[in-house]
């Protein structure tokens, strides 16, 4: 892919300062839990960033998250609501020429560069992190090609770009600005902010996608272009600095571009997919049949399956006729 560079659209009025780094430390230990504000897990979780995101007057909402897991650890990646719609699938989409968002019906993401980097031996920059990036994201354009749209890289615009972070904290300067990217990636955070998503979280979660969904001045979804879906506003993409990183590796430490796959395709709406079985003697998990989108990660992916590829197109193959 040739990464064009799109056009921002600033929107909101949040506090504009850029992430704090991890600190690296040296003896391999996990970095340093912060105080964080929001303690309770799950949908409770979610459900108090909606609350911060209504205080400060925004018309987005967090929809859903839905994370990937290490295979070995027994536990299978799983989707939370935010929102509970009685079938638990709140199915949202991106609307082509939202102006809410950006014009055009291309789909473009940016990397925050100053998250971008990993704190476990042996630490990952962000001139590491950004191109395994990348390579998921031009996977995702290249090889699907029943979609009718460019995917469109976003330069860094050199302040935080990112918001379920700093509200999940609770501290102001932590809290960024949405530049309405459709599709963020975050950066690593650390344990407690996987905890907060699933009890033990940061032990078996390797990353996690939040979609954020337009909402009235009530609080209710959008619809704008009438298809009895909410509204997309963009996604963010985050990664578990629990754990050791590598890059084009197999199994340990994780691959980033492998997780960058997964999880970008959580942030162009697909599930997970894959019939689930277990090994007796290990716990490690097994998936048939084998797909980037399968619910934990066993082995390197860089190259997307048949049943990712129609898992796109079924959800982007009238694009941009939504």
């Amino acid at each position: 892919m040739s990464i064009r560079h799109a056009g921002l659209l600033l929107v909101g009025a949040l506090v504009t300062t850029a992430c704090e780094q991890n600190t690296s430390p040296g003896d391999g230990a996990r970095p340093p839990a912060p105080s964080l504000a929001v303690t309770a897990t799950g949908p409770a979780m979610l459900k108090a960033i909606n609350q911060r995101l209504a205080a400060r007057g925004l018309n987005i909402r967090v929809a859903s998250a839905s994370y990937v897991t290490d295979a070995s650890s027994g536990q299978a990646g799983q989707t939370i609501f935010a929102f509970d719609h009685g079938n638990k699938r709140l199915g949202a989409d991106f609307v082509p020429n939202d102006e809410r968002r950006h014009p055009g019906s291309n789909i473009t993401y940016l990397v925050d560069q100053s998250d971008a980097v990993t704190s476990l031996p042996t630490a990952l920059t962000a001139a590491q992190t950004e191109p395994a990036i990348d390579r998921a994201m031009t996977t995702w354009e290249t090889t699907t090609r029943c979609s009718a749209f460019a995917i469109d890289k976003v330069a860094d615009p050199g302040v935080d770009p990112d918001v379920v972070d700093g509200l999940f904290s609770g501290d102001p300067a932590q809290v960024g600005t949405p530049f309405y990217a459709d599709i963020v990636h975050a950066g690593w955070e650390s344990a407690p902010f996987f905890d907060a998503i699933a009890p033990g979280g940061s032990q078996f979660i390797l990353g996690a996608t939040f979609p954020l969904i337009f909402t009235d001045d009530d609080g209710n979804p959008t619809d704008n272009n009438h298809d009895h879906l909410p509204d997309t506003a963009f996604t963010e993409i985050y990664f578990n600095d629990a754990f050791a990183w590598g890059i084009d590796v197999q199994t340990f430490p994780f691959d980033v571009e492998t997780i960058a796959l997964h999880e970008s395709g959580h942030a162009l709406g697909q599930d997970h997919f894959g019939k689930i079985s277990q090994i007796q003697a290990t716990g490690r998990l097994l998936f048939a049949p084998f797909a980037v989108m399968n619910a934990a990660v066993s082995r390197q992916a860089h190259a997307l399956t048949g049943a990712d590829l129609a898992g796109h197109c079924g959800l982007w193959g009238s694009w941009p006729a939504r």
